[in-house]
């Protein structure tokens, strides 16, 4: 290797390199070029006028993608398409960096480092709620040079790691439950806080980057309009309640009959057929221009797991499920047992059970020994075949599910 690392590789003072940042000496000149389709414009001017990320999507700006006309004949049949990745080149970063902290919200580092060498059958409510508050002050901070080669693993503090952290944790002990090790869950009942709330409203400039108004603040009047039944569903529904891990790439509402998507500018709404929609359970939120109609957070519980191929499989719904367990009332949730088919209560209450809320998922394993009679697959579009069976919820387990940490 012609270029060796020493100590000048390091960047110099005043250079723009940050804490934990180690650079290396480029070669002359580079050995491949590329041909770009477009560019992505920001509201920002410079590097310097860029916020930090704070890892919650609806915090970002709106920003513009421009294709070169030359390449559009390679783009038919996008329209065809929920979502798009695009692949891009950051014009203004460094691109001598062989070594950086990596920032990561790992739930199982947080429980190690507090609760390393703690006998599971002495874990108490106390000790899991001061493990909590403790990730919450960014007390459970740790930096650790990983395995690989590059990096180290950043643990940091916050309402989300606490939430995500407590989580886990609650699913690692409902094992030990089955297993027989502890007869009570101590996650079981303390109030998570609360994160990713949405506090931020577009500007007059984003909206008009967005080419229409936000689908919340126009589709109300389209429904009433059209005197059609209603309610923003699924991970629209999640994020009104503080629950979307992501922030949605469309909007998605629940119809009683079918209805094309619609496209407004950069808008874009997705309906779904909701059999039953009369009987759904809403509360009503407010936009800037009226209400918007939202399922309740024990139906969208239920729809999440009923619509699960629609919004990224059953490890996105349990994502989900971490953050919205908090607001979901065990009483409320059985109410609705009866309005939706049988699978679908017996996927939730196994989901429910394994990240941690058997609390709530009780009444639901009681509904289903009075009525269910045969097993349901956990994952309806893989074949169950000689697949394990958890008889509690008569489930076919036939997918391995791990919700987002």
């Amino acid at each position: 290797m012609a270029d060796t690392l020493t100590n000048s590789a390091f960047p110099a003072a005043g250079s723009d390199a940050r804490a934990g940042e180690l650079a290396v000496h480029l070669p002359e000149q580079g050995d491949a070029g590329l041909y770009f389709i477009g560019r992505i414009r920001t509201p920002w001017a410079s590097k310097d006028d860029n916020p930090p990320r704070k890892g919650d999507a609806s915090e970002g700006p709106v920003c513009r993608l421009e294709l070169d006309p030359r390449w559009a004949p390679g783009l038919r049949g996008i329209e065809a398409f929920e979502m798009l990745q695009v692949l891009f080149w950051m014009d203004r970063v460094r691109r001598d960096l062989v070594d950086r902290e990596v920032v990561t919200l790992d739930g199982q580092a947080a429980i190690k480092h507090k609760l390393d060498g703690t006998n599971v059958k002495d874990l108490t409510k106390a000790d899991v709620n001061k493990l909590m508050k403790d990730i919450i002050a960014g007390k459970t901070r740790v930096s650790v040079k990983t395995k690989k080669l590059r990096g180290r693993a950043v643990v940091r503090g916050g309402p989300g790691t606490a939430t995500r952290t407590i989580g886990l944790l609650g699913g690692i002990l409902t094992y030990a439950i089955d297993a027989g090790i502890i007869d009570s869950n101590p996650t079981h009942g303390l109030k998570k806080p609360k994160y990713a709330v949405r506090t931020r409203r577009l500007t007059e400039a984003e909206y008009r980057t967005l080419g229409s108004l936000p689908a919340d603040q126009f589709i109300p009047a389209l429904m009433a309009q059209a005197n059609l039944p209603y309610y923003a569903g699924l991970l629209s529904a999640a994020q009104y309640h503080g629950a979307a891990h992501h922030r949605p790439q469309e909007f998605q509402v629940m119809l009683g009959k079918a209805r094309r998507p619609i496209e407004c500018g950069k808008v874009r709404v997705v309906f779904y057929l909701r059999k039953g929609i009369a009987a759904v359970p809403v509360q009503q939120f407010n936009t800037p221009r009226g209400t918007v109609v939202v399922s309740t957070p024990a139906a969208t519980a239920f729809d999440l797991v009923g619509y699960e191929a629609k919004i990224g499989g059953l490890d996105a719904v349990a994502t989900i499920l971490v953050e919205l367990a908090e607001k979901l009332d065990a009483e409320k949730v059985s109410a609705l047992a009866p309005t939706v088919p049988l699978p679908w209560v017996q996927r939730l209450g196994y989901l429910l059970e394994r990240i941690g809320e058997a609390s709530k998922a009780g009444p639901l394993k009681e509904y289903v020994r009075q009525h269910a009679r045969q097993a349901a697959a956990l994952q309806p579009s893989v074949p169950a075949g000689n697949q394990p069976r958890d008889p509690g919820w008569k489930l076919i387990v036939n997918a391995h599910v791990e919700a987002e940490t």
